[in-house]
């Protein structure tokens, strides 16, 4: 349930840092991974660029053994 308002809250505000950092980060832990990477590839560079973002990215990337990337 926590996942469905996170990623609604989200969707209202898709440029608020904060907002992006917890989403993702709840969505890493929950194990989202796909779901995560699927946010980020749809993020402005401004929010791409930002550490927080990138090192949850990173996870979800080494979770799903996507090493090329």
């Amino acid at each position: 349930k926590a996942k469905e308002y996170m990623l609604k809250a989200y969707a209202l505000q898709p440029d608020n840092v904060s907002l992006a950092i917890a989403c993702g980060k709840l969505l890493v832990t929950g194990g989202y991974h796909k779901e995560w990477l699927k946010i980020y590839d749809g993020m402005n560079d401004t929010l791409k660029n930002t550490g927080r973002l990138r090192l949850l990215l990173a996870k979800s990337l080494i979770a799903l053994e996507m090493f090329d990337q």
